[in-house]
């Protein structure tokens, strides 16, 4: 069984990406069986939110605002496909996740 990737969108609307959408999404369907999303206007607690759902026995894996650092920073978008592609392994970083 796939596991769950969880991500946290902090979602800015003068944002302009072009990617293959298509490809990339069913590159991340062949990883995991279900992928949640928070998507959200900046500094709004989704972050907080997230670290909620991180108690779920389903949601081992993490992408903390993956374009964050494509639109602050100005880092090219492969930069932030690789956050996506990834993700904290919340199992690994936080022991107490093994236990569920």
């Amino acid at each position: 069984m796939k596991d769950c990737l969880f991500a946290d969108f902090a979602y800015n609307t003068t944002m302009n990406y072009e990617l293959d959408t298509d490809l990339f999404v069913e590159h991340l369907k062949s990883k995991y069986s279900t992928i949640r999303l928070i998507i959200s206007p900046p500094r709004c607690a989704s972050t907080a939110l997230a670290r909620t759902f991180w108690e779920h026995p389903d949601i081992r894996f993490y992408a903390h605002e993956p374009f964050e650092t494509t639109y602050y920073r100005k880092s090219p978008l492969a930069d932030a496909l690789q956050m996506i592609d990834e993700p904290i392994n919340l199992e690994e970083k936080y022991s107490k996740k093994s236990n569920h």
